[in-house]
């Protein structure tokens, strides 16, 4: 079920951020008192800006991470003035390639990633080889190392699936540059529409360094390219590429790993993350909830990863996530563990379910528990 990034502006000049199911009703809600209360005491309102995302966790991500926007970034997005972005950010968007590679640890050798590199499925293909020839019929030589995660790296690869990538630029990008890797974006978009290519781009020797050290990045996501953006520029995408990572293009790069820090990004995504969309859950409704697949896979699955991760200080992947749900956990979530695995890995099997709130219910209260237990773990 789709949702909406929406922006504000209230009647003293400020902007307010929000997202939602229903775009239309909010903005009602907010326009008669019955919104926010930072609105209720700055109505009337007006709509400026809004984009639609596939389900409530991806809009609710990019809430968050624009509410931390300054007021002159919002008002560039306001306006459309994408190319003023990266002067807006705190880092320069260019990466650091001139910072040492002392530390890391090369592209994990082990064999079955090897092989999942030589086997990738050929959807994967055509949009990578698609990819690479368009960069390198405008800009020769500038996209270095090409590596996918995500699914792909976990041998998961199913029909709502994104190719998830890591771009390593053989320079800082130049707008010209940029305004390429844009348009290979889009030409790619228009030969496989029917995949999702997201991930971003830096140098290599980022890679080397704390991914929190590496600041805002070219980013394309959602059929948008952001020239200054942090999708999937953390700890958890720089150990996955260390661990499993594939190579498409270019050697193995010496990438930064440690535990420690791996650790605390995720117990602080419980708390940033996590616990205010269980607040949002609570005012939707469990029936609401309930209603969405995308949203009941991406509640359960997504905060067992996190879990997993802080008990057993490993990695996994959102079936891992199910399957450690049923190995690990009480058999009270069993049932959820059940329902979104199904949803993920074989749609269109009935649901275990009766009725979608208590489908609802469920996920709420996992997370709820997955939240408080995460945690406990230390």
């Amino acid at each position: 079920m789709t949702a909406y990034v929406y922006i504000l502006r209230c009647a003293d000049g400020s902007y307010y951020v929000g997202s939602t199911r229903d775009l239309e009703k909010r903005l009602w809600e907010h326009q008669i008192g019955l919104g926010a209360s930072y609105t209720q005491r700055r109505r009337p309102v007006e709509l400026v800006w809004s984009a639609e995302y596939p389900n409530v966790g991806e809009a609710f991500f990019w809430e968050k991470r624009i509410q931390g926007w300054s007021r002159a970034k919002r008002v560039a997005l306001i306006n459309g003035e994408y190319d003023r972005l990266p002067g807006l950010a705190k880092k320069d968007f260019g990466g650091a390639g001139d910072r040492s590679l002392r530390r890391g640890e090369p592209l994990a050798t082990d064999p079955l990633a090897t092989v999942k590199a030589m086997t990738r499925p050929a959807e994967v293909v055509a949009v990578t080889d698609e990819f690479l020839a368009q960069i390198e019929t405008d800009r020769p030589g500038l996209v270095h190392g090409l590596y996918l995660h995500g699914s792909l790296c976990w041998g998961e690869f199913y029909a709502d699936s994104d190719i998830d990538f890591v771009g390593v630029l053989s320079r800082p990008a130049s707008v010209g540059d940029l305004a390429a890797l844009e348009a290979a974006h889009a030409r790619v978009r228009e030969a496989v529409p029917e995949r999702r290519y997201e991930g971003f781009y830096c140098q290599e020797g980022d890679l080397a360094c704390p991914a929190s050290d590496v600041g805002l990045v070219p980013v394309h996501y959602q059929g948008s390219f952001d020239l200054a953006g942090r999708l999937d520029a953390n700890p958890v995408t720089w150990h996955e590429l260390a661990e499993r990572g594939i190579i498409v293009r270019g050697g193995k790069p010496r990438i930064h790993t440690d535990m420690d820090e791996l650790l605390d990004f995720t117990r602080d995504n419980l708390t940033s993350y996590w616990e205010p969309l269980l607040s949002r859950m609570g005012e939707e409704g469990d029936q609401t909830v309930g209603r969405d697949d995308d949203a009941v896979v991406w509640v359960t699955l997504g905060v067992a990863r996190l879990h997993h991760l802080l008990a057993r200080a490993a990695l996994t992947s959102k079936s891992g996530a199910g399957r450690y749900i049923l190995d690990a956990l009480e058999p009270r979530w069993h049932r959820l563990a059940d329902e979104a695995l199904a949803l993920r890995e074989r749609p269109g099997t009935s649901s275990s379910y009766s009725d979608v709130a208590t489908r609802g219910r469920d996920a709420r209260e996992f997370l709820a528990w997955a939240i408080a237990d995460g945690r406990r773990l230390r």
